[in-house]
């Protein structure tokens, strides 16, 4: 006999109220899921990102820092500035135990906290989860020509978001809440000078002078928070009124956190040196003739999303009746003039871009679709909108990233990455391969793009012990001298008196990259006394023909030479 049940019990969820979801995470989860699948399956460069890896590994091996340039022979002289020697090392670490997969995986994982990091410092400002990822998709396509690069940049880069993190945390006119909003404070735009900022920035700045030598630009952002506030006391006064300024709690704060902060950079292996050679870095001559370092092209994919940026800019201020704060105006002018002067800028653009405009596109979201505050709801039930099967989706979303992304190769047993898909297609592989085999004796003249790749894969096939091949350059050209860098870029043109100068160096071998300098590469084949050793569609090895040795002239017998 069966026995039917007329009552029918519901199944109560352990978890609490709080851990039941929206439409709105799902969507989330799913932008964040997109990302690190799009980084972690990104191909690796074969540029300067492996010149740091064998820079860390030289520390690794050496447990001390280099002091004279360890890979090129033509700047053995130089001092080398160890101005990011904690991302080198981290990236040797990375590749030590992880391989060129450990590198891909760290990248991803480290571009993508940054990005989470952005997410939140723009929640912070709004208090609207669309809206903040509305300022982490713009963030992300402004970044675009940038988001692919793997350099020790990307660990300053996340630096920089985690300084501006705390700011916004504490810096209320940074905020621009919705009406109805339980944290709204509307009158309350003064800066909150906690514990948290005093401890926060002294240490992220000292990690940073050790990632990057672009801990600068921190000092750039606190002082024109100290500048901007400094205008807005005088514009309350309407004149300059030193008493005022003095007297003025944030104003001395700003001033005694940028002290704070200019002496935590001096935790560093060159203590206040380090100022003076981040200087010299970004004001040596070689630098100038590199496009990275160039003002950016305005036809350039970089170039017109910069435009871009500027006619939404535009635009938002146009229909914003927030106030534009003097911090905002100084900080989009110093980072706009810096970043049409040099590309590379647009790393620090960005995130400066984001927080001071997104406020202002908040204000109008607000106007225009207003913040419809949550109803309360009895104990027991759930929000509207909200349901754990949001929950159970957000879950398979995650796991659904994660087994997409390599990141999880090795925990799910898929197959290794093969080279083709872990580095990029125009990785000269097979041309590093072929001198590996053939080592050329004496001086290289090599394209500046392939120094560190031939470098690396020459150090990983015979082992840090073997006296490294003698390349020309790689893209620490800021340690080669001037006119040895002068002379590499007559070579690479072809100029009068290029065969001299190559005499000049003893160099009787040729590396080129066919993208870098296709100029030599179309026509060193119809020079005389040169030989194609090595051709494929990425570069080519060339070397000189051998001088046949000059015979001597012989005397007749019964004769007196002359």
């Amino acid at each position: 006999m069966i026995r039917e049940r007329t009552q029918v019990e519901h199944l109560k969820p352990i978890l609490g109220p709080r851990y039941a979801l929206g439409l709105s995470h799902v969507l989330v989860c799913a932008v964040f899921g997109a990302m690190l699948v799009y980084l972690n399956w990104l191909g690796l460069w074969y540029t300067d990102l492996w010149g740091h890896v064998a820079y860390g590994q030289w520390i690794l091996n050496h447990h001390a820092l280099p002091f004279y340039e360890p890979f090129m022979p033509l700047a053995a002289s130089v001092r080398v500035i160890n101005y990011c020697w904690l991302s080198q090392v981290i990236l040797a670490s990375a590749e030590r135990f992880g391989g060129a997969e450990g590198l891909s995986n760290l990248f991803a994982v480290t571009m993508l906290v940054r990005y989470m990091v952005m997410a939140r410092s723009c929640y912070l400002q709004t208090r609207r989860l669309g809206l903040a990822m509305i300022g982490l998709i713009a963030g992300f396509f402004l970044s675009w020509v940038r988001n692919p690069i793997l350099r020790p940049e990307i660990f300053a880069a996340l630096a920089f978001q985690l300084f501006l993190w705390v700011l916004t945390a504490h810096d209320r006119g940074a905020w621009q809440l919705p009406a109805g909003d339980e944290n709204e404070t509307p009158r309350d735009t003064t800066m909150h000078w906690g514990w948290g900022i005093w401890v926060g920035v002294p240490v992220l700045f000292a990690f940073w002078v050790n990632l990057h030598a672009s801990v600068l630009i921190g000092l750039v952002v606190l002082g024109a928070h100290f500048g901007g506030r400094v205008i807005e006391v005088c514009l309350e006064r309407r004149k300059l009124d030193l008493a005022a300024l003095l007297s003025d709690r944030s104003t001395r704060n700003w001033a005694l956190l940028t002290v704070v902060a200019g002496l935590a950079i001096m935790v560093n292996p060159r203590g206040p040196y380090m100022l003076v050679d981040s200087i010299a870095i970004s004001s040596n001559p070689n630098l100038k003739t590199v496009n990275e370092w160039l003002p950016m092209a305005p036809n350039g994919l970089g170039g017109r999303i910069f435009a871009l940026s500027f006619a939404a800019l535009i635009v938002i201020f146009r229909f914003s009746k927030r106030r534009v704060r003097p911090v905002e105006a100084l900080l989009l002018a110093a980072f706009s003039v810096g970043t049409y002067s040099s590309g590379r800028v647009v790393l620090w653009y960005v995130p400066i871009y984001v927080y001071a405009v997104l406020p202002h596109v908040a204000e109008v979201a607000n106007r225009w679709f207003p913040y419809r505050k949550p109803q309360p709801v009895l104990e027991g039930e759930l929000p509207k909108g909200r349901s754990f099967r949001y929950t159970m989706v957000c879950m398979f979303v995650v796991f659904w990233a994660f087994a997409w992304a390599h990141l999880s190769d090795r925990l799910l047993g898929a197959e290794p990455r093969t080279p083709d898909s872990l580095y990029v297609r125009n990785t000269p592989r097979a041309l590093a391969d072929y001198l590996i085999a053939h080592p050329p004796k004496g001086q290289i003249w090599n394209s500046q793009a392939l120094g560190d790749w031939l470098t690396w894969a020459w150090i990983k096939h015979y082992g840090p012990d073997k006296p490294v091949i003698k390349l020309f350059t790689n893209t620490h050209m800021h340690l080669i001298p001037t006119q040895v860098w002068a002379d590499y870029q007559n070579i690479g043109v072809l100029r009068p008196g290029w065969q001299e100068l190559l005499e000049k160096y003893q160099a009787d071998t040729i590396v080129l990259s066919k993208m870098q300098h296709y100029v030599l590469a179309r026509d060193i084949r119809h020079i005389p006394g040169w030989t194609i050793q090595y051709e494929d569609e990425n570069g080519m090895i060339v070397t000189r023909d051998p001088v046949p040795p000059k015979s001597s002239e012989t005397t007749k017998p019964g004769m007196k030479p002359e």
